[in-house]
């Protein structure tokens, strides 16, 4: 299961950095909102756990909300399809992340990830490596910290809380690329932006106040080492 996830994730990876270099920063951000559509079903497949009509209502209006904010347009670039197979690795990563979360203590699988995931990436790797200089090796290093951070906190989210309940929350990225790519990239948000993102908000904060009205009972969360 390990190999799996690590093996999962390289592909996700690879072919996410392949869509993000050839497509604009907000159509590769809305096209990897894909992930909680291809969630669901991969949940109920392979989780059996059991998808109300309101969340997969919520769940689509969120999704909507991600197209109204984004507003792609033009013909589809083989690029988009590298980002949508992306968003469907990202989302049988996390299944396998569910399944063995119970047993297996977050920074365990960060660990193994990071060797299968190095295995399985080392031949491209040397066929096209360019020695990176010592400012694209800090940014490298900057990617490693902030991707583990973010990894250990998924892990231990999905070790709390059923997968599809996970998934639709990540919407909130739209808000932080609208953010970063205004401040870094000087990437003007549209009302459009403004009213999508609304919609996204709503819809995650009507799921998690749902899910805890609801009372379900969770399997405790991995305690943290």
């Amino acid at each position: 299961m390990h190999a799996l996830r690590g093996v999962l994730r390289a592909m996700a990876m690879m072919s996410g950095f392949y869509a993000v270099a050839h497509l604009p920063l907000a159509l590769a951000t809305s096209l990897g909102f894909a992930r909680p559509l291809f969630m669901v079903p991969l949940a109920i497949v392979f989780l059996h756990e059991v998808v109300r009509a309101r969340r997969w209502t919520a769940t689509f209006i969120g999704f909507v909300g991600v197209i109204i904010a984004i507003r792609p347009s033009g013909a589809i670039e083989s690029a988009a399809l590298f980002s949508l197979f992306s968003a469907l690795m990202v989302s049988l990563s996390l299944i396998v992340t569910k399944i063995i979360s119970n047993t297996e203590r977050p920074t365990t699988m960060i660990f193994y990830a990071g060797i299968f995931g190095t295995v399985f990436t080392l031949i491209p790797a040397i066929v096209v490596w360019q020695t990176p200089t010592l400012t694209q090796f800090a940014f490298l290093l900057l990617i490693g910290i902030v991707g583990t951070l973010g990894t250990n906190s998924m892990i231990r989210s999905l070790s709390a809380g059923e997968a599809t309940l996970v998934g639709p929350i990540e919407y909130v990225r739209i808000i932080f690329s609208a953010l970063f790519g205004f401040l870094i990239f000087a990437e003007v948000p549209t009302l459009w932006t403004a009213a999508g993102s609304v919609i996204i908000v709503g819809s995650t904060i009507y799921i998690s106040v749902r899910e805890a009205r609801l009372g379900k009972s969770k399997p405790p969360p991995i305690e943290p080492v």
